[in-house]
């Protein structure tokens, strides 16, 4: 599922729902930004600029919070987290 952002704006997006391998909804997971990828259109991957982890905002779902430097390239932006036990999103 896909959503506007705004170029040079701050936005938190939700992603989810995160599974494991059993399609059992992973709630509660610490994932780190160092577990958040971002690609902005034409470029190569790169952690975010915004360095607070993701939040837990429902069953699977998780709250990340960009800023103005992750979203200053006109495009494209492609979000890729990873959790431990739980599948790539």
């Amino acid at each position: 599922m896909g959503r506007f952002l705004a170029q040079n704006s701050s936005a938190n997006v939700v992603i989810g729902p995160l599974v494991n391998i059993s399609a059992s909804v992973m709630s509660a997971l610490a994932i780190a930004n160092t577990n958040i990828i971002i690609i902005k259109e034409g470029s190569t991957s790169a952690a975010r600029v915004d360095t607070a982890s993701a939040v837990s905002v429902g069953p699977g779902l998780y709250r990340i919070g960009l800023i103005t430097a992750d979203t200053d390239t006109l495009g494209t932006l492609t979000i890729f987290v990873s959790g431990s036990g739980a599948m790539p999103y």
